[in-house]
């Protein structure tokens, strides 16, 4: 008898893929996979392959809830988020265990950087992490280290430039004793125009990655907190829309990202509790100059995230305008009124006549569990071949795709031909906006409990 799928899967775990499925194909596997998968533990834990043990603790803390092994590893690996791990962070958000473990190793460096830290050791690898994983900071860490950074980077540029000055002083006393020696001016050398400009150079860097910490801090703080009354604040002040609650700039962004505030803007849209705030940060960034690219998709995927009762009609305004962005917005639209209706994915009707023909033509020999099924239907698009969807469903159970099951392939596709397969399911009807507290001054700025 063929072993199951999910024993093929545990054998390599550093293969593990980032979207979930083969994490949700072990999951149904009950009990014994969940057995199986501490033993893959045990006997990994002490060998030298971290992409193995990262993978078996993700499994362990995804699909069976067992955390024990990803905390072990967020307290013995030196990386304060291991690139085993964060990698997959580009894929899908990560899972409520990662957050939790590697969330709070990454606030206690950055509290410990806070209190012992200097300039020579920016903080850059937490501050990173902390936006990826953004772990509620009880809004005592993200906003008093920015400050910090900026000010222990512009004090190490200050002693650093005193000391040249010293220097420079020495030097050109030795030079005025030289040319009272010889009675000829002493000429600028290439080496100090070279220590001047290495000296200009490094300061600029510090300074850079000071700045570009504290743009992850920002965006940190504002996926933790985003109805925190001084995130708000601080966000708010890029706009020139409230008091500066500190004086530090945001760096200049990369070539194709969005300015940190532009991206703090858009998390504090997307997880405000309240209303009015939406309101208020939605007509900001309507308002925004630059509201296209990259720009333009983290404001329609806040608009997808958020709860406020407008997004529907925002959204429904882009999808129909002559923007570049129209298509993502109707997806976004869609993918927002299946979550707030707890809708199935919208393919899940195609995908299961698919499993079934592949099932009775022999290429699957197992059917997908619970948590495969919804991981499996969610990945599937209107816009998809069913063959190709039929392809990846066989891959992702590991079965062949090419000459070995050629007859087999070929009937399939035969039934294709002719197979009336259903469509997408129909989008949920918006849902009734319900009545809005009455907004002003105190209810925008308001701290949540």
């Amino acid at each position: 008898m063929t072993a199951p799928r999910w024993q093929h899967l545990l054998e390599r775990p550093e293969n593990i893929d980032a979207t979930g499925i083969a994490i949700a194909i072990i999951a149904d596997g009950g009990d014994a996979a969940y057995r199986k998968s501490l033993a893959r533990w045990n006997s990994l834990r002490d060998r030298n392959d971290k992409d193995a043990q990262a993978g078996i603790a993700l499994i362990l803390a995804d699909a069976f809830d067992d955390h024990r092994a990803i905390d072990e590893i967020a307290e013995t690996w030196p990386e304060v988020f291991p690139e085993q791990f964060a990698w997959r962070t580009v894929i899908a958000e990560p899972g409520a265990r990662t957050r939790r473990a590697f969330g709070e190793k990454s606030l206690a460096a950055l509290r410990e950087w806070g209190e012992h830290g200097t300039d020579a050791d920016l903080p850059a690898e937490a501050a990173q992490a902390a936006r990826m994983l953004h772990p509620d900071d009880a809004e005592e860490v993200y906003l008093p280290l920015r400050r910090l950074l900026l000010e222990r980077a512009h004090e190490a540029i200050v002693r650093h430039n005193s000391a040249a000055s010293a220097a420079a002083q020495v030097t050109e006393d030795e030079s005025s004793e030289h040319e009272e020696a010889t009675e000829q001016p002493a000429e600028p050398t290439a080496t100090d125009d070279l220590t001047q400009l290495e000296a200009a150079m490094a300061a600029s860097d510090l300074v850079d990655t000071a700045e570009r910490a504290a743009d992850n801090l920002l965006v940190a703080a504002a996926r933790a907190t985003p109805d925190s009354y001084d995130v708000q604040r601080v966000v708010l002040s890029y706009w020139g829309e409230a008091e500066p609650l500190d004086a530090v700039p945001t760096a200049n962004p990369r070539p194709g990202d969005p300015p940190a505030s532009w991206t703090a803007t858009c998390e504090v849209l997307a997880g405000t509790r309240s209303p009015s705030v939406a309101e208020q940060f939605n007509q900001l960034a309507e308002g925004y100059d630059e509201l296209h690219g990259r720009e333009l998709e983290q404001y329609i995927d806040a608009l997808e995230r958020t709860n406020a009762p407008f997004a529907d009609t925002k959204l429904l305004e882009l999808a129909k305008s002559d923007s570049g962005a129209a298509s993502l917005a109707v997806r976004a639209l869609a993918d927002r009124r299946r979550r707030l209706a707890k809708a199935q994915p919208p393919m899940t009707e195609r995908f299961d006549v698919l499993v079934e023909a592949l099932h009775e033509h022999g290429i699957l020999t197992e059917l997908p569990g619970v948590q495969a099924r919804a991981a499996l239907a969610k990945q599937r698009t209107a816009d998809e071949e069913p063959l190709q969807a039929a392809l990846a469903i066989a891959d992702a159970y590991g079965r062949p795709t090419g000459n070995e099951l050629a007859l087999e392939w070929a009937s399939f596709a035969s039934w294709l031909e002719t197979a009336t397969l259903p469509g997408p399911a129909p989008v949920p009807a918006a849902t009734p906006s319900p009545r809005q507290r009455p907004g002003g001054i105190r209810g925008l700025f308001r701290r949540n409990s």
